[in-house]
């Protein structure tokens, strides 16, 4: 039975509590992250060495392009021909290169987690803390997300709601929730949402024991 269908047949405040009952149901379904699923398939070590290769190979594609055609537009004389152009390759192979450098991150810092060494237990680094920030927040979202521009938005796992107001902008790989306020990083949101405090988040996203 369709959601359509099944909201012909029930009154409206029956239909309203069984999707609250189906959303809360998918929010308490356990989410596998990559870092859990490499946990998991320790084989895939060989393969996201191959695959941080791969998109690197995309990024200088999208570089390279970039670098050529800004060159081009030195030639333009009419002003609001470059801008437009400029524009244009932002939203274009800028975009594309955004992307490939987002997708880099995440598979090195899954290799970065996977190889940490058990001796770092009980301290964080720069480094610790600047791998946990960079963790993607699609990986730690427990909530169904949509595609909106550049943006990713859904329900927001802090406050109830039913229209979604919470943003993720992956390309700061920051979120912004326009209902309840809150807002921050990959740290920030796990503080939050599992109840932890700086450290203890730091040690979660990067794979030590809290």
């Amino acid at each position: 039975m369709t959601k359509q269908t099944l909201a012909q047949t029930i009154d409206e405040d029956t239909y309203v509590y069984l999707l609250d009952l189906q959303r809360e149901w998918k929010r308490t379904l356990p989410k596998l992250r990559d870092h859990d699923a490499l946990k998991l398939f320790p084989e895939a070590k060989v393969c996201i060495r191959e695959k941080i290769r791969e998109w690197e190979g995309v990024r200088d594609k999208f570089s390279e392009s970039i670098k050529t055609r800004l060159q081009e537009l030195r030639e333009y004389d009419d002003e609001f021909s470059k801008w437009f152009w400029k524009e244009w390759l932002k939203h274009t192979d800028g975009s594309q290169l955004m992307g490939a450098e987002r997708h880099i991150k995440r598979l090195k810092w899954l290799l970065y987690s996977k190889n940490k060494q058990t001796s770092d237990k009980g301290r964080i680094t720069q480094s610790d803390i600047e791998y946990a920030g960079s963790v993607p927040l699609e990986e730690l979202v427990d909530v169904q997300l949509r595609t909106g521009g550049k943006t990713l938005f859904g329900l927001c796992p802090f406050h109830e709601e039913r229209s979604p107001s919470f943003h993720i902008y992956p390309e700061q790989n920051r979120w912004h929730c326009f209902g309840c306020g809150e807002s921050g990083d990959s740290i920030t949101f796990i503080q939050l949402r599992q109840g932890l405090g700086f450290i203890e988040a730091v040690k979660y996203l990067t794979g030590l024991s809290v």
